[in-house]
């Protein structure tokens, strides 16, 4: 069974039905004149939970609530809902619009990830202390907090150092010493060429600590804890 939550409001959809949504479809979602009438279809097909695209301009995207996976479905395309919960986002006009997914029996033996080629480190092989997990905990504040945020939602140095009470000198040493040691363990996009740090290693590093799971959604009260 299917169970889509629309703010607030749940919608069951079992085997051999189907449900639409937009601005008039099974699920109403808004009278917005920039909505489709019909945006997508949810269908149970070939032994999975499927979500169609059945608009003509508007994208949606789906992301895993407990890591950093997520999928874009174009207009006229479809993909199988892989993960057990979910949030479906899309936009029309100005306004954005969520739901919430729960597909029951979903195994996640299979994991759907944005990751860039293979990657066989695990998470358990990763000793960090408390100050390198709190670090990470301060760079993947926004995308835990929203799983469907953009990549370059991190914070910048300097804000996550206020986050912390760091010193700008301690958190740039801290994020050094983080990187290098990663680096040498196989994560890859943290460190440059001869001419220095790669520009995007808070984004690497980020995209990799949310897709192996090393920080959590429930950790982040060890940030506002802090005094």
């Amino acid at each position: 069974m299917l169970i889509v939550d629309f703010a607030g409001a749940l919608r069951e959809v079992r085997i051999g039905e189907t449900l639409s949504f937009g601005r008039e479809a099974d699920l109403s979602i808004d009278t917005n004149p920039y909505l489709h009438r019909r945006l997508g279809d949810f269908r149970y097909e070939s032994g999975a939970w499927w979500l169609y695209n059945t608009g003509t301009a508007i994208m949606l995207e789906v992301a895993d609530t407990v890591s950093a996976s997520r999928m874009s479905i174009a207009p006229g395309a479809a993909v199988p809902l892989a993960f057990e919960q979910s949030l479906l986002r899309f936009q029309a006009g100005a306004a954005t619009y969520e739901l919430a997914l729960l597909v029951e029996g979903v195994s996640r033996a299979v994991p759907m990830s944005n990751a860039d080629g293979p990657l066989t480190m695990t998470p358990s092989k990763i000793t960090l202390n408390e100050e390198q997990y709190l670090l990470l905990l301060a760079l993947a504040e926004p995308r835990l907090r929203d799983p469907l945020a953009a990549r370059d939602a991190i914070p910048t140095n300097r804000r996550a150092a206020e986050r912390l009470g760091w010193s700008m000198p301690k958190f740039n040493r801290k994020l050094d010493n983080l990187c290098t040691k990663l680096d040498r363990l196989g994560v890859r996009g943290l460190k440059g060429d001869v001419a220095g740090l790669a520009t995007n290693r808070r984004e690497a590093l980020v995209d990799y600590v949310l897709r192996v799971r090393r920080v959590t959604f429930d950790d982040l009260n060890l940030l506002d804890e802090r005094p």
